[in-house]
């Protein structure tokens, strides 16, 4: 609840900083560093790898390259000295 309330208040922001980014087929993943910031304070620094799993579908005008994601995960890593909650 206090979470929600800092963000709905708006004094939490995160930044997402892409480091690398993998494709396997129609599996694509990205290590990044996300920091997040409550009262333009940093809080929290963490490592992260997005992953997001595509399928092929058929062509429509709303989605006319024909992808859905089917998949999707962040895996969250501690920075050095901190621990995960």
């Amino acid at each position: 609840k206090k979470r929600r309330k800092v963000v709905q208040e708006g004094r939490m922001s995160s930044q997402v900083i892409p480091l690398a980014a993998r494709v396997n087929g129609l599996t694509v993943a990205v290590d990044a560093v996300r920091r997040t910031f409550i009262s333009d304070r940093l809080s929290r620094e963490a490592k992260v790898r997005y992953e997001v799993t595509l399928e092929r579908q058929p062509a429509v005008e709303h989605n006319p390259f024909g992808l859905g994601v089917v998949h999707q995960s962040i895996h969250e890593e501690a920075m050095p000295g901190e621990k995960l909650k």
